[in-house]
């Protein structure tokens, strides 16, 4: 298996095999489920430990707070009894806070098992397409993964102030107006009944909303511009994205399709067809599947490609690409075998530095010299 130092050298990796091999049909990719559904699960939970830590600090206290409301009714108010809401609420933010931690330490790993999952998707479609496995040091992979579990922390962060802010209007107006306790404690308890389905599924969307952005930059970094839209094929597909199976689309524009190999580009919304990528809608399971064939066209002739001036790093890169391609010349072997004797020799590295023998105290000094 080739390992790709770059974007770029995956690309042009990519590129010569398949023009080397012929093409088969790419397989199902198939949706991380199990992920998806685990980390539904604990989030669902982490949110029930928030309600249950609700529950167990403002309940009782409702009673006294009650009493103390009623008893500034017609009188000058000292606000001895929003004092001690606003104390309860402090208690609530500090559990808030350590959840929020453990919500992220959970995010990093789902973020993790859904990468090596899509990862594991991909090689399987290269495998089955071109024979060959492709790998690349993918430089972008660390700031996604990074971005999703901080996402995730801002959201249940996010989601448990707006609870608490809530939970104190339901307090202060019920108890303004003379409410009696118990009444403001069933409107608390209704306020918070939805709120772990709303986490449970904003946990599967978050991951299925990374597993597309992993399919579309392991897709791009390997030269593929454009694929293939594939729905689920059941019962629960959205028109919108029914209407988009089976269509070429680009990563590049996700307003427009194809249906004739790239060469005429039309809206989507002239078929009522979603303009998002897969995996980008709510609780999408759509996927997209890689369109090789591109590959094994010539650059210029590649339809829908579009001429993109080069960023700083695509030329350092490049640069970095000729270089290597100059010295695999220089050896009369080829850039792939010059790359799997780099990592080759890496590996040798590494076994004799695990390899190398323990020094003694006494060998180091000089055995009887002390």
């Amino acid at each position: 298996m080739a390992l790709a130092t770059s974007p770029v050298a995956l690309a042009f990796q990519t590129q010569q095999v398949v023009r080397r091999r012929r093409l088969r049909r790419p397989p199902v990719w198939l949706h991380p489920r199990q992920i998806e559904r685990s980390y539904a699960r604990a989030f669902q939970l982490k949110t029930e430990e928030f309600i249950r830590q609700v529950k167990e600090v403002l309940l009782p206290a409702l009673p006294a707070i009650s009493a103390e409301a009623d008893s500034e009714l017609g009188l000058t108010r000292t606000d001895a009894w929003p004092d001690r809401v606003d104390k309860l609420l402090t208690t609530l933010r500090i559990g808030a806070a350590a959840r929020a931690t453990d919500v992220k330490a959970l995010a990093i790993d789902v973020g993790q098992k859904t990468s090596r999952w899509n990862n594991k998707e991909w090689q399987k479609t290269l495998r089955k397409t071109v024979g060959v496995g492709l790998l690349s040091s993918e430089p972008g992979l660390s700031a996604r993964l990074g971005l999703f579990a901080t996402t995730d922390e801002k959201w249940f962060i996010g989601m448990q102030e707006a609870e608490l802010n809530k939970l104190n209007g339901i307090i202060e107006r019920g108890f303004s107006t003379g409410a009696r306790h118990e009444t403001v404690a069933k409107e608390i308890e209704a306020s918070l009944g939805k709120t772990p389905q709303r986490a449970r599924l904003t946990a599967r969307d978050q991951v299925s909303k990374l597993n597309g952005r992993l399919t579309q930059m392991r897709q791009e970094d390997a030269g593929v511009s454009m694929y293939v839209w594939r729905d689920s094929d059941d019962t629960r597909v959205r028109t919108s994205h029914a209407a988009m199976d089976g269509k070429l689309c680009r990563w590049d524009d996700a307003s427009v399709y194809s249906d004739d190999g790239g060469k005429t580009w039309k809206a989507r919304s002239g078929i009522g067809g979603v303009e998002l990528h897969p995996g980008q809608d709510i609780l999408c399971r759509c996927f997209a599947e890689p369109y090789i064939q591109e590959l094994a066209e010539e650059p210029a002739s590649a339809p829908g490609r579009r001429e993109r001036p080069q960023s700083d790093f695509a030329r350092t890169q490049a640069k970095m690409l000729e270089e290597d391609s100059a010295k695999a010349r220089a050896r009369g072997i080829s850039l792939k075998e010059f790359y799997r004797r780099q990592q080759a020799a890496r590996r040798r590295a590494r076994s004799a530095k695990r390899r190398r023998p323990a020094v003694s105290f006494e060998s180091a000094i000089g055995e009887g010299s002390y």
